[in-house]
């Protein structure tokens, strides 16, 4: 964020008033209040946008179906978060994204173990951009990461993502057997 706002998540039944003991995303601002943007739906893994204005995280309790889908809330509330990307492996099974992340002008990443069909499953979680295309991030001259690829971050301006990854096929001579970092340049996939 911009350095005046955190999110995190909490089980407490003392940080808001109404609030039942569950997993629910909530922000303070410093010199503020803190503010409760989510209730009893079982929400995880906040991360807020560069600017502090935008939030995305994952959620199992908003649609009762146990499968956790990625949200979007301003970050000084008001309003019930909204669904921001429904994970494509819905399609192919109950998958849920493991991660999810917001630059400033909205560019938002998960990792995901999800399928784009039936008949196209990943079996390690992969980067993927939300657009209408779910471009996969996590791969190099169009071959996906033969290893988990995860935890992506985006710049400010969308311009560069970070993950890491165990694939070995995204560089050439990757012989260690450990996580690496990667970086994409968006827009050259």
């Amino acid at each position: 964020g911009d350095g005046t706002t955190v999110a995190f998540t909490s089980e407490s039944t003392n940080l808001g008033s109404g609030h039942a003991k569950g997993d629910d995303i909530f922000v303070h601002k410093l010199g503020g209040a803190t503010t409760m943007l989510t209730s009893a739906a079982k929400a995880y893994l906040p991360s807020i946008s560069a600017d502090g204005q935008k939030l995305v995280f994952i959620a199992e309790g908003f649609d009762n179906d146990g499968v956790g889908d990625i949200y979007q809330s301003a970050t000084e509330g008001g309003a019930k978060p909204t669904i921001y990307a429904n994970c494509p492996c819905r399609a192919g099974g109950d998958v849920a994204p493991t991660w999810a992340t917001i630059g400033t002008g909205g560019a938002m990443l998960y990792s995901s173990a999800a399928p784009f069909s039936r008949s196209n499953r990943y079996l390690d979680p992969q980067v993927f951009i939300h657009n209408p295309g779910q471009a996969i991030v996590s791969v190099n001259n169009d071959v996906v990461a033969n290893g988990p690829a995860e935890f992506p971050s985006v710049s400010a301006d969308g311009a560069l993502v970070a993950f890491e990854s165990m694939g070995d096929n995204l560089t050439d001579g990757d012989t260690n057997g450990a996580v690496d970092v990667f970086v994409a340049q968006m827009g050259d996939k």
